[in-house]
């Protein structure tokens, strides 16, 4: 057992660039048979490392082997407080996030996660953290996942976290249920929790694109800011935000067209498995949707091409978002506006607050991939906004390189 008594000597650093460095070496010798073979030596080796409360890859991506890892150690703590609910929901979420960030397929049905949940059941049901979890692993059985859904709702904590907040506002708004999630936006916004750089760089989308228009994103930073600025803010409501992911549902997608008075959706004839033949249907759900309504089509930049692929020989680059357009026309002339007369990115001259978000890094740091055209256009023809713009792509890197140093 030489290895164990090695990593016994370990000093944990207090940074967290230390601390995931131990954690990489530490999932290594876990897998290692040798170690798994001494129980009390495995033993004492998880309860060395601290146990670190899951968090949203969207705020802080721990990374596969520190989502592993995690799992181990909140899995002891269930062992040694069997009525823990938070240990639970720790061990389910690690888990989770390692499964998914190591691409199992499946992972959110999988036996692993059907058997915590099945433990779960046993020693904390009928909780809020037993409904939380089962919400995520019901997927396909959308009468059982709604009753997980509104059981946790029902039992709410009174002090909300992020995962609290975005899952029910995401879940409600899926839904259409705008009673309860127009307050419960209201809610969050108020709370703080939420990025406020996120909001700023989805203020910015929103304020370039035309008024009453149809803004289609694939992921949580491109949607749900949007949705908490029209419904926690009472700002450019007369836009239509819509989740490309929640397109896919048909629950949801007759929810959109009833919700715009637009008829029956397109209906799916095809089979789920033939992957191009549902991007081509999906382009047809979008395009009923723009042109029953008569609305402009806008794509989020942060859309992956199994979104976006469909559309892009339409698709014009207006600076933070794709304007669809099947008449071709001159997208620099409107990018140079948006960034002279509309966009305010002066946020991005500030240093990233000490709790920035792993996505208020990241957009900052693709500023450069989405104005570097813009760049080399002013470097030739206006000089006074070359260097404005030269100024706000430099710091916006800055900014990330030193926030990640300081960590």
């Amino acid at each position: 057992m030489k290895t164990i008594a090695l990593f016994f000597s370990i000093v944990f650093a207090a940074t967290v660039q230390a601390q995931n460095t131990v954690s990489n070496l530490l999932y290594e010798e876990v897998k290692n048979e040798d170690v798994a073979e001494d129980e009390e030596d495995y033993s004492n080796f998880i309860n060395e490392i601290e146990p670190r409360d899951a968090s949203h890859s969207t705020i802080i991506d721990y990374g596969c082997e520190e989502y592993y890892v995690q799992s181990l150690v909140w899995k002891r703590q269930t062992e040694l407080r069997p009525n823990d609910a938070n240990a639970w929901l720790n061990y389910f979420r690690h888990t989770r996030y390692y499964l998914r960030t190591a691409g199992f397929p499946g992972y959110y049905q999988s036996e692993t996660l059907m058997g915590i949940l099945d433990e779960m059941e046993t020693n904390i049901p009928d909780t809020y953290e037993y409904h939380a979890c089962a919400y995520f692993v019901t997927g396909d059985d959308q009468e059982d996942n709604n009753e997980h859904a509104e059981k946790a709702i029902d039992k709410l904590p009174a002090k909300k976290s992020f995962f609290d907040y975005d899952t029910w506002f995401a879940y409600l708004h899926m839904r259409g249920d705008k009673a309860r999630y127009v307050p419960f936006a209201k809610e969050y916004v108020n709370s703080g929790i939420y990025s406020q750089e996120l909001i700023l760089q989805n203020m910015n989308e929103l304020n370039g694109m035309k008024a009453n228009s149809i803004f289609i994103g694939d992921g949580d930073v491109t949607v749900i800011p949007k949705w908490l600025i029209a419904d926690g803010m009472g700002k450019h409501q007369d836009k239509i935000v819509l989740s490309y992911s929640y397109l896919t549902f048909p629950e949801f997608r007759q929810q959109v067209f009833n919700s715009l008075g637009i008829g029956e959706a397109p209906v799916y004839k095809g089979e789920l498995s033939d992957y191009e033949d549902f991007q081509d249907y999906m382009k047809e759900v979008i395009g009923a949707i723009a042109e029953r309504t008569g609305r402009e089509l806008y794509f989020s930049k942060y859309n992956g091409e199994d979104v976006n692929g469909v559309w892009e020989d339409d698709l014009y680059d207006e600076g933070l978002v794709y304007h669809y357009s099947p008449k071709e026309y001159d997208a620099m002339k409107v990018k140079r506006h948006n960034f002279e007369d509309v966009y305010d990115l002066g946020y991005l001259l500030k240093p990233l607050d000490e709790h920035a978000w792993n996505a208020d890094k990241m957009m900052s740091w693709r500023k450069t991939n989405e104005f570097c055209d813009l760049l080399a256009y002013y470097k030739t023809q206006d000089q006074k906004h070359y260097q404005q713009l030269y100024d706000i792509l430099k710091k916006s890197i800055e900014r990330v390189n030193i926030a990640s140093e300081m960590e």
